[in-house]
């Protein structure tokens, strides 16, 4: 679905207001702390219940007050059917509504609105963290096939429970019994993870050369976390060890991928103009393999991405920005940071605010 509106209520500084959006591109341009960030932040609850800022989400509810509220107006136009989407924290609880019923469950609100982040720091943690590579593999998973989510809770799971088995100093039969477990769900895991990747990396080589340069020779590579195939015998063969170490050292938990420039870590050898414009590329290929699948939009939110860039890098970007046919929702501290975005033909397709202390105007 993508979002036609917005009402937000007591959400850090941003004064309660209604911002109505575009189904393809919205601007939002202003200085900084002027509650650019704090609006994209504001959409991203709607989909993860959390924050991309921060892990402490009472944050978000503006000082003196105790609670937020943020409402939006919905629309598919895959179903053409509208909905009405509220959310609400106080600093004890969240309640979630749609269309007046109750929403428990946190990963129906991120099938409903499939969204992407795209920040200053995404890059560095993209590329230096394995973690965060794992979540990009298990978002793609989780929103492209039905099952991925069962077999992911499966394992982690049974990951759970060996690790409490290994620290509670569980007899060799009980952690026996949770490794059968383990193993085959976490073969199935590796699997669709393996697939993923093999589906993702023409998609990814072909914006890398757009992007970037099409004479690097690119890789994408992924790394399991065990010998695939022989999970339940290495579960058997490391108990020992991970008795000591009270956890589980080998699996898809350890699994990841890493993305190479001529054989070297990208990480390792590109600017950081350049490893931003490469995890661009990455989360671009995730909307393409998904909307190639589902025939459904997804959100992306870009901050303040345009920095660094050079103007044909920023016309290439523009240009795959309008090709993916997604809601975009793009900040930038003045408009001439992205002039290619002055353009009068797109100009008359596109929402465009401007943001100070908080307060927004909506520009004509």
């Amino acid at each position: 679905m993508i979002i036609r509106s917005l009402q937000v209520e007591n959400f850090r500084h941003l004064a309660s207001q209604k911002f109505d959006f575009d189904s393809q591109f919205n601007l939002i341009v202003g200085k900084n702390a002027s509650g650019k960030t704090s609006l994209l932040e504001s959409l991203y609850f709607l989909s993860q219940v959390g924050s991309f800022r921060t892990s402490r989400i009472n944050q978000a509810i503006c000082d003196g007050e105790e609670y937020f509220r943020v409402i939006a107006k919905l629309y598919s136009p895959k179903m053409e059917m509208e909905s009405l989407l509220g959310l609400e924290r106080t600093r004890s609880e969240v309640k979630v509504r749609q269309d007046g019923e109750t929403i428990q469950r946190r990963s129906h609100l991120a099938k409903l609105l499939p969204m992407l982040f795209l920040g200053p720091d995404t890059g560095t943690n993209l590329m230096q963290e394995p973690k965060a590579r794992r979540q990009f593999m298990d978002w793609g998973l989780f929103q492209n096939y039905e099952s991925y989510l069962r077999v992911w809770q499966r394992y982690d799971r049974a990951l759970s429970q060996r690790n409490a088995a290994l620290k509670g100093h569980y007899p060799d039969s009980v952690l026996a019994s949770l490794e059968e477990e383990m193993a085959d769900a976490g073969e199935s895991l590796n699997l669709s993870r393996k697939t993923f990747i093999a589906e993702l990396t023409p998609l990814v080589l072909d914006l890398l050369a757009r992007l970037i340069d099409d004479e690097i020779e690119w890789s994408l590579e992924y790394q399991s976390g065990f010998t695939e195939g022989k999970f339940r015998e290495e579960l058997t063969e490391t108990r020992a060890r991970d008795r000591q170490m009270t956890f589980t050292r080998t699996g898809p938990h350890r699994g990841d991928f890493v993305l190479k420039c001529n054989g070297r870590l990208v990480a390792q050898h590109l600017s950081r103009g350049q490893i931003k414009l490469a995890t661009i590329a990455l989360m671009l290929s995730q909307i393409r393999l998904h909307q190639a699948l589902n025939q459904s939009s997804t959100i992306l939110l870009m901050d303040d991405l345009t920095a660094e860039l050079d103007e044909n890098k920023r016309i290439i970007l523009l240009e795959e920005l309008i090709a993916q046919k997604s809601q975009l929702f793009v900040t930038c501290l003045e408009e001439n940071e992205f002039p290619e975005l002055t353009d009068p033909l797109l100009r008359q397709s596109m929402n465009h605010y401007e943001l100070n202390d908080g307060v927004a105007q909506k520009m004509v």
